[in-house]
């Protein structure tokens, strides 16, 4: 069956599944999204982008119970884009295995000329049997979270999160090494240092009253992967009401280029002007939260700034902190901003500015203590 662009948003007053029954189906739809639905005021540039994905497309697909998606193209693509002979893991995909076994969904692309007799025959009322057999094998790869935890002084079921991803993005196919210093070297150090930090308090005496699990979460560069596993599944089993997440938080700020499409979306600004700056994004699905930040940061003095919520590439989107957020839990992402050595294999140690690095780690700590022994942070849907 056809159901237009495959889109569902009924939020945005547009659904190409409210007369469609999808589910066992093989359902075809248009490449893109509708200039309608593109061209509305209340979408930012990067949302107008997500909305017309092939993943947009696919995650409507299933939660509508589709067998099957077929995305007509005006040019599918050969063979070896989606398939490299040498592929790397800087190349590859990955998806939650869970989502694959329990909702499976074979996805493929058709071109416009093929597609042509399709669309003709059910346009026309006719019932067509098809058959998916693709030569593709979902196999599962193991990868790990690394938790630690600081039990809290009460009897409580809750707990604060302080988490930072290990993973960068390995070796490219021309065998260049991501050494991910920044990104997000800089936020496992702190999480460990944090960690330590809290280990020495506990044995002297002092905890606070909430436990604090301290998370190294693994496939964030493939889609939050880890994170999202685990606010699915937490360990230990208790209410999570608060998550402080730290990447890239070892530099400047610096956007030479906001024509550049790596930074287009955010303000020209040099490393000079950012010395003593780091973003905070979430505050404003937490206001309370990014008020105990600034509190937090009262002795250590440094600039926070709460601007990148909105636009700038949704970049709230796009670390640890978001599966948290889409569930409910306020959570708070500290950063020091994008750089021309983002995801290049420039990004190593020597450009660190490890005094600052170690700020934001005090500023982190603090937010987490007092997080984890004062009121419980409250959500505010947006």
């Amino acid at each position: 069956m056809t159901a237009g662009y495959g889109l569902s948003a009924p939020d945005l007053k547009y659904d190409d599944y409210a007369r469609v029954e999808a589910a066992g189906a093989i359902v075809m739809v248009l490449d893109d999204a509708p200039d309608a639905v593109r061209q509305l005021a209340s979408l930012s540039n990067d949302d107008k982008t997500e909305i017309g994905s092939i993943d947009r497309k696919i995650r409507d697909a299933r939660a509508h119970g589709a067998a099957g998606l077929l995305v007509i193209r005006q040019f599918p693509g050969s063979a070896g884009y989606f398939w490299p002979e040498h592929p790397s893991v800087r190349s590859a995909n990955y998806r939650l295995y869970s989502d694959l076994r329990s909702q499976p969904l074979v996805v493929g692309t058709i071109s416009e000329h093929a597609a042509g007799p399709l669309r003709h025959a059910l346009e026309r009322g006719r019932t067509l049997a098809a058959t998916f057999n693709p030569d593709v094998i979902a196999r599962p790869v193991v990868i790990d979270n690394i938790l630690g935890m600081i039990e809290g002084r009460q009897a409580s079921q809750e707990m604060v999160i302080v988490g930072a991803h290990l993973d960068h993005d390995g070796v490219d196919e021309a065998g260049q090494i991501y050494n991910g210093a920044d990104d997000n070297a800089s936020g496992t150090a702190a999480v460990l240092a944090i960690a330590s930090a809290f280990a020495r308090a506990a044995a002297h005496g002092p905890h606070p009253a909430r436990t604090v699990v301290f998370a190294l979460w693994n496939g964030e560069e493939k889609g939050l992967l880890g994170a999202e596993f685990y606010v699915r599944q937490p360990v230990p089993a208790r209410r999570i009401v608060a998550d402080i997440n730290l990447d890239m938080i070892g530099r400047e700020e610096e956007i030479p280029d906001p024509e550049n499409p790596r930074f287009r979306g955010f303000n020209k600004t040099s490393a000079a002007e950012n010395t003593n700056v780091v973003h905070l994004l979430g505050y404003s699905y937490s206001p309370d939260f990014a008020k105990l930040a600034e509190a937090a940061n009262e002795s250590i003095r440094l600039t926070i700034k709460a601007d990148y919520d909105s636009g700038a590439q949704n970049l709230v989107r796009r670390s640890d902190n978001w599966p948290f957020l889409v569930n409910g839990i306020p959570a708070l992402f500290l950063t020091t901003g994008l750089h021309p050595d983002y995801h290049t294999p420039s990004d190593d140690t020597e450009r660190i500015d490890f005094p600052k690095l170690e700020r934001i780690t005090e500023l982190a700590a603090r937010l987490a203590w007092m997080a984890a022994d004062g009121d419980a942070p409250r959500f505010k849907a947006r």
